[in-house]
């Protein structure tokens, strides 16, 4: 059996075509829906289900406490997080259980298909899959290093995701991926379909989107922490260097361009890793020390060489 965990804030406009998404698959399913606090009409919308679905009731407490709630409710051998405006796809589940069979795969990864507001309507746009060659070559990597798949397009064997102790609620904007790296951090076998499984709702106000500011101080939290567990296992391989000097460095300029004190971070990692500073961070320091993070960002902003270095 299948169980699906539907963490809800707020969602009484696309939550019910996310519910039928679920409910339309050929397939054993339990529901679990999450109402976190919502202050709009949710609540009220996941009742009138009735048994179809299970209804979970709490204050808001973020996304991540939302879906560990829900996967502590959960039965099934396999989950999927549907967050409430994203779809399935038909038939999804069932493709996706067939290949963790086929392979013994403990996550199973999906293509997913942006869909996004134009003149009005929601309409598709790009399709994305998962390199799983890199994914096979080394899989903390990739989940380190890249913002990859929505919840939706992930199938995880239950008692993987409970051992893996459930998403970060220290990381509101980052914990996806970051639970796919735990995932692989513990072992976890990993397969892709070459199928779209979900639809992805992208939202200009989203906070990834919205605020590089917090996305970039939330990549750094989790970053600090990867390094720390990559140095105890004496596992900072070349690639994993690299990895990181690609991440610091992005998150230097973009903390950096938002005016953040906070960009001095990661210069600090890249330094004391001995890996090196792009030209245009080593500017951008200098800007930012002679004039002060926030003028150094707003001229970083409006001078478009020095930030694209």
């Amino acid at each position: 059996m299948f169980s699906l965990v539907a963490p809800c804030f707020n969602a009484a406009a696309t939550i019910r075509e996310a519910l039928e998404s679920a409910l339309s698959q050929d397939c054993e399913l339990e529901v679990i829906a999450v109402n976190d606090g919502s202050s709009d009409d949710t609540l009220e919308i996941l009742r009138s289900y009735g048994s179809a679905i299970k209804v979970l009731d709490g204050p808001n407490r973020g996304v991540s406490a939302a879906r560990n709630w829900g996967l502590e409710t959960a039965t099934g051998d396999w989950v999927v997080f549907l967050d409430h405006d994203d779809l399935l796809e038909p038939g999804t589940l069932v493709a996706r259980r067939e290949a963790a069979e086929r392979t013994g795969a403990d996550v199973v990864l999906s293509g997913w298909t942006e869909y996004a507001q134009a003149d009005g309507e929601w309409r598709r746009g790009l399709t994305r899959f998962v390199d799983m060659d890199e994914v096979r070559a080394d899989a903390e990597l990739v989940f380190a290093r890249d913002v990859l798949p929505p919840p939706a397009s992930i199938l995880y064997r239950r008692t993987l995701a409970r051992d893996v102790g459930g998403f970060h609620v220290g990381l509101p904007v980052v914990q996806d991926v970051r639970f796919l790296f735990d995932c692989a951090r513990v072992g976890a076998r990993f397969a892709g379909i070459e199928k779209v499984g979900a639809l992805y709702r992208v939202h200009p106000t989203a906070l990834s989107r919205s605020s590089a500011q917090r996305f970039w101080a939330d990549v750094m939290r989790s970053m600090t922490e990867i390094e720390g567990f990559w140095r105890a296992d004496e596992a900072l391989t070349p690639a994993r260097l690299e990895g990181l000097t690609q991440i610091y460095n992005n998150a230097a300029k973009q903390l950096c361009r938002a005016g953040d004190p906070a960009y001095r971070e990661p210069l600090r990692a890249l330094r004391h890793l001995d890996l090196p500073v792009w030209r245009r961070n080593r500017l951008l320091d200098g800007l930012a020390r002679t004039l002060g993070p926030t003028t150094a960002g707003k001229m970083a902003r409006s001078w478009k060489a020095i930030a694209s270095g």
